[in-house]
């Protein structure tokens, strides 16, 4: 049954120049460090994470969540650094998650970075996010509904084929669906798409049995 919940939810691009440090890879708790004294290991949430350099400035890539919380808040900075990126399966196959809230300036959710999490039903997106790669939410069953960020220019390849979306709501300025983004969400009966919109690629909304409204 289709229901209507608080919307949704990268792929590291070279070209965006954006270089990982090598040996960069750390698992960090979410909590402050005086806090952790007073906690055990299974109860402070833990992200694994990466260094980027952009322009001189580093920042991290959330790479893996190493925690078991059904509910998951992803800080904005950790250990200094603020947090700018989901990465590629960084929660992929996740079968306990069912929400997730992603913090103003985090701009990339990475390939297949929530694909498969079967329970997931609703993500808090930044307004900051400017881009959706592919899979990000493939297989997300019952992630019901999907309200993308103003800014978000681009949703990639099958980025929520095969999800429980009902109704999306696109941004002003999305420029290009990729192909199948959004195959086989046979739940989906309404797409309003904006004026903004240059292309719309292979089979976007090919298997969307339901989908009786094109706005």
């Amino acid at each position: 049954m289709c229901q209507q919940r608080p919307a949704l939810l990268w792929h590291w691009q070279a070209s965006q120049g954006w270089a990982w440090l090598l040996g960069a890879t750390r698992a960090y708790d979410q909590a402050e460090p005086s806090s952790l004294l007073r906690q055990s290991e299974d109860e402070a949430p833990k992200f694994q994470t990466a260094e980027i350099t952009e322009n001189g400035v580093t920042s991290l890539v959330i790479t893996a969540y190493l925690g078991e919380a059904n509910e998951v808040t992803i800080p904005a900075v950790i250990n200094g650094l603020p947090v700018t990126a989901i990465g590629p399966r960084a929660f992929a196959g996740n079968t306990t998650l069912t929400g997730v809230n992603i913090p103003e300036g985090v701009v990339q959710i990475g390939e297949y970075a929530f694909a498969t999490c079967g329970a997931l039903q609703t993500v808090e997106l930044p307004k900051s996010l400017t881009a959706i790669m592919a899979g990000a939410f493939s297989g997300c069953a019952y992630l019901y509904r999907a309200d993308i960020p103003n800014a978000v220019v681009s949703i990639g390849d099958y980025a929520f084929s095969g999800s429980g979306v009902c109704r999306i709501t696109f941004s002003d300025n999305l420029s290009s669906l990729g192909e199948y983004a959004f195959a086989n969400c046979e739940n989906l009966y309404e797409v309003a798409l904006p004026d903004s919109l240059t292309s719309i690629s292979t089979g976007t909304f090919s298997g969307c049995t339901g989908l009786s409204r094109v706005l």
